[in-house]
């Protein structure tokens, strides 16, 4: 694909000319996909890389070699022999050419940086297709809390995580809200609301991309420097008096510049602006303390935010339908425009940083209150704009969280959308389901039913594929109700909350055994689901070898209790077990759909034995074990 020569003229005009422009004018050649795909935005992307990278070098090596004809057109002696000045006109030319170069250098690097960005986050969509993990950043890996009823138990955060495989968003504001949807189940109007979003945007790769790429280049925004600076704009002002202090601000130096220049003209003959210049000197030593301490604040809460300003302009100028990117255009428009004042606030920030330059800080401030001026310009922001600061931030977080569930969507076009229902129906009907996690092309995937009430019975010998089960069905759930798509050829599910029980384990500090950590977090499922049955919803319970650690006899009594304590609450779910028995009573042999997992035995021509695991499931309950084959596989000696 050739792509049109980049002109010098496009550096100085870079801001208007995004990579959304280039891709606009393709997207009438690939419109029978929604846009160009993501190996074309790949290509281009590395195409504009080493073009602008080829520019810098070009605008590198000119910066230098004006600046050294400078020098010798300065140095030689004709610059002090020649009476006609062409020595200075050409030291002159040679000082402009350098300042000149050097803020074309400036923006193509600045270009280069965007596209190499581009290019970066494009690759990672790539790799997160294929599961290639090391290639794929992680910027959170902080685990859930371990009374959370599901965050820590199917693998949602961490290396190799959902969140690790979901996370395409570049700034702080899409990580935080990604992660509370995940910790966090919706009521179904917002998960459908969400779903239309998504569908809408997973025509869009290149607006993801450009997205995650504008967050990306604000990655040092952390999740606290946004929550201090969105404490800065919604506090109260901090100058009293402030029409006054205004009017003073301006009025003082003004009549200092025109005493100045009438007596400069003649028109009066005394130096009678020394009058108004030595009273802004003590007006501004009387408030230079409070304005001081106001800039400081102000610039430190403000430093660096501007570069949000194009995630904010790229997430309002969107062209949607859905109502759901409606809503957040609409807040991101709200005020006078997230991305226009976030720029304002970038001009403020920048004329405070001049007290930085003692003599230059010194003289302006004297003469024009510069640092009255710049508190006061804060104040009006923060009192224009600092009350719509919160619902900015709350709608960039959710455009990212949305483009994230839509690059999965992109990436996977095999995956359902589910229906979900408040009631009626199964309480979880999959068709082909399978974990998302795993490469598409090594993941199994199987049939899966649990009706309201009832719960399904899985067992199977060891590595058979019980526990991927249990957290495949878990997985996708939390996708269905987080608004993505889902992995499998169709699923429906009731809008039902999610309690796992998998990863339990003792604590030696709080001195709590295994055993009774299982307990207190079947005890914390129980009383759950008591609360929702009294609230008329449901629960969906997924519980993997509850109670190890005890004899099976008094675990098998402890289940079916637990088990009766559920299904009394109108809860369904999933329990794996290696007690074929557990259902062996006339109530939950009624109520339990059991399906097992199987292996087979194959020998090698050296006469190995090997077990071999298929992962599918087949009805009833498992016949065989594979322990002690699984030790002579592995090569333990024989009993003796």
């Amino acid at each position: 694909m050739r792509h049109r020569s980049i002109r010098y003229r496009d550096i100085l005009t870079w801001r208007t000319l995004t990579e959304r422009d280039v891709a606009t004018r393709d997207a009438a050649a690939s419109s029978a996909t929604g846009g160009p795909s993501l190996s074309d935005l790949r290509k281009r992307y590395r195409h504009l890389e080493l073009d602008w990278d080829r520019r810098v070098r070009y605008l590198t090596h000119g910066r230098l070699a004006v600046f050294l004809a400078g020098i010798a057109a300065f140095s030689s002696p004709w610059w002090w022999s020649a009476s006609d000045g062409t020595a200075a006109i050409l030291t002159g030319a040679c000082v402009i050419g350098f300042v000149f170069l050097v803020t074309l250098h400036s923006r193509a690097d600045e270009r280069l940086r965007w596209y190499a960005t581009l290019r970066t986050v494009a690759d990672e969509a790539e790799a997160r297709r294929h599961r290639r993990w090391d290639a794929l950043p992680l910027d959170d890996t902080t685990p859930p809390s371990a009374t959370h009823p599901y965050g820590g138990d199917l693998d949602l955060f961490g290396r190799r995580s959902l969140f690790h495989l979901l996370y395409a968003a570049g700034s702080a504001l899409g990580l935080k809200t990604l992660r509370a949807w995940l910790l966090e189940l919706p009521p179904r109007a917002t998960t459908l609301s969400r779903q239309f979003a998504v569908r809408e945007l997973s025509q869009s790769a290149a607006l993801r991309l450009e997205l995650a790429a504008s967050g990306r280049l604000a990655s040092g925004l952390r999740v606290e420097m946004l929550a201090r600076f969105e404490g800065w704009a919604g506090s109260p002002s901090q100058l009293r008096h402030r029409p006054l202090l205004a009017a003073v601000a301006w009025t003082i130096p003004l009549s200092t510049l025109v005493l100045a220049v009438l007596q400069l003209t003649g028109v009066v003959g005394s130096a009678y602006w020394i009058a108004p210049a030595v009273m802004g000197v003590f007006v501004a030593g009387l408030t230079a303390r409070r304005t001081s301490a106001l800039i400081r604040r102000a610039s430190l809460r403000a430093s660096s935010l501007w570069h949000l300003a194009d995630s904010f302009k790229l997430a309002g100028s969107t062209s949607c339908s859905a109502p759901a990117l409606l809503d957040i255009r609409a807040r991101i428009d709200s005020g006078e425009g997230a991305s226009r004042q976030l720029r304002r606030l970038e001009r403020i920030t920048r004329l405070g940083e001049v007290r930085y330059s003692d003599l230059l800080h010194f003289l302006l401030h004297a003469l024009c209150l510069l640092d009255l001026h710049v508190a006061l310009r804060f104040e009006r922001w923060r009192e224009t704009s600092g009350s719509h600061v919160h619902s900015w931030f709350t709608a960039l977080g959710e455009m990212e969280a949305l483009c994230c569930l839509a690059e999965l969507a992109d990436g996977h076009p095999a995956w359902a959308f589910p229906t979900i229902r408040d009631a009626g129906g199964p309480a979880f009907l999959a068709t082909a389901v399978a974990h998302p996690l795993l490469a598409p092309e090594t993941a199994v995937p199987n049939d899966v039913r649990i009706d309201p009430g009832r719960f399904v019975f899985v067992t199977g010998s060891n590595m058979s594929g019980k526990s991927t089960l249990l957290r495949a069905i878990g997985v996708n759930a939390i996708l269905a109700r987080t608004g993505g798509p889902v992995c499998a050829a169709s699923m429906e599910l009731t809008a039902s909350e999610i309690y796992t029980y998998v990863h339990v384990t003792d604590s030696l500090l709080d001195g709590v055994s295994g055993f009774m950590a299982g307990l207190l977090r079947l005890k914390a499922l129980v009383e759950r689901a008591g609360r929702v049955h009294d609230d008329g919803s449901s629960l969906l319970f997924l519980l993997d070898e509850p109670l190890q650690g005890t004899n099976p006899a008094e675990r098998q009594l402890a289940i079916r209790r637990i088990l009766r304590c559920l299904l009394g609450l109108g809860a369904s779910g999933v329990i794996t077990s290696h007690d074929l028995s557990l259902i062996d009573t006339d109530d939950l042999s009624r109520l339990a759909s059991a399906v097992h997992f199987d292996e087979r035995l194959d020998t090698d021509t050296t006469t190995k034995q090997s077990l071999v695991f298929d992962y599918q499931l087949r009805p009833g309950v498992c016949s065989s074990t594979n322990a002690i084959r699984l030790l002579d596989a592995l090569g333990f000696p024989p009993d003796s």
